[in-house]
């Protein structure tokens, strides 16, 4: 078999040389990174992240509920202007 051949038939395989390909490896490269560490550190860490976490989430609340009423407004919108183009339609149930 000639070289190109087996080198497609690998690819297409998902091996290379006799080894598969892998996903990388998505793990923090230092102890500590990541998932908030652990021992003192993952505890000072979640000490001072905690009150940024609080207010950030405070401050998307308003936000979503506004993004939230803003889709049941365009979902109103759009069903008046089939209904204009369209009068016999039926509501589509989700």
């Amino acid at each position: 078999m000639d070289d190109a051949a087996a080198a497609q038939r690998n690819t297409a395989r998902g091996t290379c040389g006799g080894y598969k390909h892998s996903e990388r490896n998505t793990q923090a490269s230092y102890p500590g990174e990541g998932h908030g560490g652990s021992g003192r550190d993952g505890q000072i860490r979640k000490q001072q992240t905690a009150p940024i976490k609080s207010k950030f989430v405070n401050a998307i609340q308003p936000y979503q509920t506004i993004e939230q009423q803003h889709h049941q407004k365009h979902k109103q919108r759009m069903e008046r202007q089939f209904k204009i183009v369209k009068p016999d339609a039926t509501p589509v149930i989700p």
